[in-house]
């Protein structure tokens, strides 16, 4: 097996954009489940129509940092009870 070294414990963690984020937020406040992947599916075509003649951001919706453990503190030995 290959040898990770401190990558296998590091934690990963899942970043969604803010923006994204409040539009999924509001789209499932406002939206019926049983539509939403429907309108998420409709936005690319009504977005271009509505704001293609804004300059555009590229938008990274989701990442993934990486978290390291926190380090750890040595075990403390105990003197051993002689009694």
């Amino acid at each position: 097996m290959k040898d990770l070294g401190s990558r296998d414990r590091a934690r990963m963690q899942l970043v969604v954009d803010e923006h994204m984020k409040a539009v999924l937020s509001f789209m499932q406040r406002n939206v019926p489940t049983a539509k939403l992947i429907g309108i998420a599916n409709a936005l690319p075509q009504i977005a271009k129509l509505l704001w293609d003649v804004y300059p555009q951001e590229n938008v990274r919706a989701l990442s993934m940092n990486e978290k390291l453990p926190a380090a750890s503190t040595p075990y403390e030995t105990q003197p051993a009870s002689t009694e």
